[in-house]
């Protein structure tokens, strides 16, 4: 899971956070995580449940990414993710 603070980070594919691990709860995002613009899933067969802080969750698959500025309402902060054993959430 590779996180992009900025646009421009994201324009030269330069993560500003990265999370591996599988576990069985959300885990907390750094500071270089926390509030992305982007968010990429690099995992080939994990999904990942993305948490906002508005309470909203969404599952990405592998090999997927959201544009966290680009929802209906606006820009929401990613806050937590929980990374899958399943390419499903």
């Amino acid at each position: 899971m590779c996180f992009y603070k900025t646009q421009a980070k994201w324009n030269a594919r330069t993560w500003t956070a990265a999370y591996k691990d599988v576990t069985s709860s959300y885990q907390n995002l750094s500071s270089g995580a926390y509030g992305s613009y982007y968010v990429y899933n690099s995992r080939n067969d994990d999904g990942a449940l993305l948490h906002y802080t508005n309470g909203y969750t969404r599952c990405l698959g592998p090999n997927e990414y959201v544009n966290n500025n680009s929802t209906p309402t606006g820009f929401w902060t990613v806050d937590k993710i929980r990374i899958m054993d399943s390419p499903n959430c």
